[in-house]
C-alpha cells in the first residue's frame, strides 16, 4: 500500500442507489437465498435499504427460528452471490446521472474512491462491472456486507481498516437514512444522494452536510464541498 499523501483522504461510496440503478432485478433475492437454503417458503422481508447482506440474512434466519450458524450464513451469502449473478447477467446494471464524471472528478482532484456496501464482494463487483466503473474504486478502501452485522459496525471496522495505515476518511456518499445516521454517529462527513428508494425530503430531515438529487444536478454543490474539504 502506498504511504498517504498530503491532503488525500478517502470517499466512501454506498453502491445500491447510489452509485447504480438496479431496478430491473427481483427485491426478494435474500428471501430467495434462505429459501433455497432453508427448503421452504418464506413471506417477503421488510424494507432492507442500508442494511448489510449479513444482517438482511440473520434477520430472516431468526424470523424462520434458524440460529444463524457461521457455516450457514457462509452457505446462505453463497446462494445470494450465485441467484445474484444470475440475475445480473439477465438484467444489466446502469449507473445513476453523474456518477461516471463524479468518480472521474474525485480521482483527478486527489481523492481516493473507496467503497461502503452492504454487498457481499461478489455482488458488488458484479453490479459495478456491469455499470462499468468497477476500475474506479481501490480495493484497499473496500468495505462489504458481508464483514459485518449492521451499517454501524462496517463503519467502526473500515475506519479502524483506514486509520491503522494512516489515511483519512473525509466522507460518506450514501442514498438511505441508515448512510446518513452511521455516518454521523463516527462523526464523518456525509453526502446523501437522492437516487434511491428515499426522497429528497426524507433524507434532509436527517440533516446530511449535502443533499443533491443526483450526480449530475448536483455537480457544482458536489464539486464545492469535496474542494472545502481539501485544506
Amino acid at each position: 500500500m502506498p504511504e498517504p499523501k498530503q491532503n488525500q483522504n478517502i470517499i466512501l461510496w454506498d453502491i445500491d442507489g447510489t452509485l447504480v440503478n438496479a431496478h430491473a432485478t427481483r427485491a426478494d433475492k435474500h428471501v430467495t437465498a434462505v429459501e433455497v437454503f432453508l427448503g421452504r417458503d418464506l413471506s417477503n422481508q421488510e424494507r432492507t435499504a442500508g442494511k448489510t447482506d449479513q444482517q438482511i440474512l440473520c434477520e430472516l434466519l431468526e424470523a424462520q427460528e434458524t440460529f444463524p450458524s457461521h457455516a450457514a450464513l457462509t452457505e446462505v451469502l453463497r446462494i445470494l452471490d450465485e441467484i445474484s449473478i444470475k440475475e445480473i447477467n439477465q438484467y444489466p446494471v446502469s449507473c445513476n446521472p453523474g456518477v461516471t464524471n463524479a468518480l472521474k472528478m474525485a480521482s483527478s482532484t486527489g481523492w481516493i474512491n473507496g467503497l461502503l456496501t452492504g454487498n457481499t464482494p461478489v455482488r458488488a463487483q458484479a453490479k459495478l462491472e456491469s455499470a462499468g466503473i468497477w476500475g474506479d474504486f481501490d480495493s484497499d478502501f473496500s468495505y462489504f456486507g458481508n464483514e459485518a452485522l449492521s451499517r454501524g459496525g462496517l463503519v467502526s471496522s473500515s475506519l479502524r481498516a483506514i486509520s491503522s495505515v494512516g489515511y483519512s476518511v473525509a466522507i460518506v456518499i450514501g442514498d438511505t437514512p441508515l448512510d446518513i445516521r452511521s455516518a454521523k454517529e463516527h462523526k464523518l462527513q456525509v453526502v446523501a444522494v437522492a437516487t434511491g428508494p428515499h426522497s429528497a425530503a426524507e433524507l434532509r430531515g436527517l440533516d446530511p452536510d449535502l443533499l443533491i438529487n443526483d450526480c449530475e444536478s448536483g455537480w457544482a454543490p458536489l464539486v464545492a464541498f469535496l474542494d472545502s474539504m481539501h485544506v
